[in-house]
């Protein structure tokens, strides 16, 4: 607990200003975070004492946000916790009072924050067409092995990439063609083509699978399961350098389950069944459940990887 002297020294330094603000709260995480967006604030403001810091710093880094690349969501984050910051050294009396801010249009206010970007055009989000997607299959096979079977997985399926970090062996059922995955509400069931097909099983013979003592499909150098974080992390971006390099096309590895879904809608594809491939939860998938089947012949009936 701050004495009442503290609290009214205004000649503290930015440092520990930052302290008692971040000491309001309980999370460590929210503290990580909101130290992470002072500390771009205050490379903005050239370390400009936080007591001195007047409307018009707040107004241009608002501009350069606006003007910025950082995601919308971002941007409202950095905003709000700075806002929160001097808002809070006000209530404190720590903002030195000759220089005192008129925060009445920097209100906190979610709804708020939103509307302020809400003017900003949403991004366009790239695709890949399946030729594009055949390109990059081509190029990524003389390249990793691994990551090629990774890409080819995401685009033939539409399986999000936190899925694919969970595959056992056990659960992809070559005869059905079917990829069997389960999180804590639902099991899921991901149809594939023949293609994948042949090349996971030519994949599993070069791993030599009987020394894969952690029974996962995809595996680290170390031989542990590649997590969600390391495959949109670490592995994909470096898979979207090579895509860049062929399509000049800044591609995710969700942009895969987009591109999956656009392709068939082009193909004329009836978009109930493309959600229920893709394992959609809305008022459709909630009272039908098609059979494995049904699946591979709505998988099947349109153009293969």
């Amino acid at each position: 607990m701050k004495t009442k002297l503290e609290i009214n020294n205004t000649n503290q330094t930015n440092d520990e200003l930052i302290e008692i603000f971040l000491k309001s709260y309980k999370n460590l995480k929210t503290r990580k975070t909101y130290k992470y967006a002072i500390n771009h604030f205050l490379k903005f403001v050239n370390d400009k004492n936080l007591q001195l810091v007047d409307e018009y710093d707040l107004e241009d880094y608002y501009q350069f946000l606006r003007n910025s690349n950082y995601r919308s969501k971002t941007k409202q984050m950095k905003y709000s916790v700075i806002v929160n910051l001097l808002r809070y050294f006000t209530h404190l009396q720590l903002i030195d009072y000759d220089n005192s801010l008129k925060l009445s249009f920097a209100k906190t206010n979610s709804l708020w924050l939103k509307r302020r970007w809400n003017y900003e055009p949403p991004r366009k989000r790239d695709f890949l067409t399946n030729e594009e997607i055949k390109l990059v299959l081509g190029k990524l096979k003389k390249i990793n092995l691994r990551d090629y079977i990774l890409f080819f997985i995401l685009a033939d399926t539409s399986m999000r990439a936190s899925e694919l970090s969970r595959i056992r062996i056990g659960v992809i059922h070559f005869n059905d063609r079917i990829i069997e995955t389960s999180d804590t509400r639902r099991t899921k069931f991901y149809a594939f083509g023949k293609n994948l097909k042949r090349e996971l099983l030519r994949f599993l013979e070069i791993e030599n699978t009987s020394k894969n003592g952690s029974g996962y499909l995809l595996r680290s150098e170390n031989g542990e399961q590649l997590s969600n974080r390391t495959i949109t992390s670490r592995i994909f971006p470096k898979i979207g350098q090579v895509i860049f390099k062929l399509t000049r096309k800044k591609i995710t590895s969700h942009s895969l389950r987009i591109s999956f879904k656009i392709n068939r809608i082009h193909l004329g594809q009836n978009r109930e069944q493309i959600e229920v491939l893709m394992n959609y939860k809305n008022d459709f998938s909630d009272f039908f459940v098609p059979t494995k089947k049904m699946l591979l012949k709505w998988f099947d009936n349109y153009e293969e990887l």
